[in-house]
């Protein structure tokens, strides 16, 4: 059904969404005119309707943030940190000793 793969909506979706969403259209209406998936249309209502209604800027500028939150490392290593690891491994496991983290 949705032939578009880009991931977010651009500003002139949201625009469209405004428009549509305040002239009372409903998401399956929506979701034809701009060729998204329902999914992405009713989550972007839903997260971005404030009591004064749909507005795609602010929605735009509410997505701008979310997505420039910075992440917690969850213990990912870079490829060296990595290697560096697997070869100390290697080391104590060649002199028989018991790797235990130290972390």
């Amino acid at each position: 059904m949705c032939v578009t793969t880009r991931r977010s909506l651009r500003l002139a979706d949201r625009e469209e969404i405004a428009i549509l969403h305040g002239r009372g259209e409903t998401v399956r209406e929506i979701v034809r005119v701009l060729d998204r998936d329902p999914s992405v249309v009713s989550r972007e209502i839903r997260r971005n309707t404030r009591t004064s209604g749909y507005r795609a800027t602010t929605a735009d500028q509410r997505a701008r943030q979310r997505r420039a939150r910075p992440r917690a490392c969850l213990g990912f290593y870079t490829p060296q940190e990595k290697l560096q690891q697997l070869l100390l491994e290697d080391e104590g496991q060649a002199k028989g000793e018991s790797v235990v983290p130290t972390n």
